[in-house]
């Protein structure tokens, strides 16, 4: 993952796996939007893209951990101020998320 400004040569935040197909059972779908026409982001999970944003990317994660296997929380924080969003897995509780979802950190 990284930030949507990234330079050539930068490194990634941080590296998750994930699927790009549904058929995983226990997996719910992770959208990730832009608003038309304006710099607002935005990131829903287990629904539908809102009116008014166009769909980047899609993959999809666990809404709950999968001992083993998608343990590594990843949080999702709504900047709305600056109409971004924000992935964090080191944060882990520090302050209330809009949500999160669980993954298998990439090596």
């Amino acid at each position: 993952m990284a930030d949507i400004d990234d330079k050539p040569g930068e490194k990634p935040l941080f590296s998750f796996q994930a699927f790009n197909f549904g058929q995983v059972a226990g997996s719910d779908r992770l959208l990730f939007g832009k608003k038309t026409n304006a710099l607002d982001y935005i990131c829903v999970m287990g629904r539908r893209m809102p009116v008014g944003y166009d769909k980047m990317s899609e993959l999809w994660v666990f809404p709950k951990q999968v001992t083993g296997m998608f343990d590594n929380r990843v949080d999702v924080y709504s900047l709305f101020e600056l109409g971004t969003i924000e992935l964090d897995m080191s944060k882990q509780g520090n302050e209330d998320p809009l949500f999160s979802f669980y993954v298998k950190k990439a090596d």
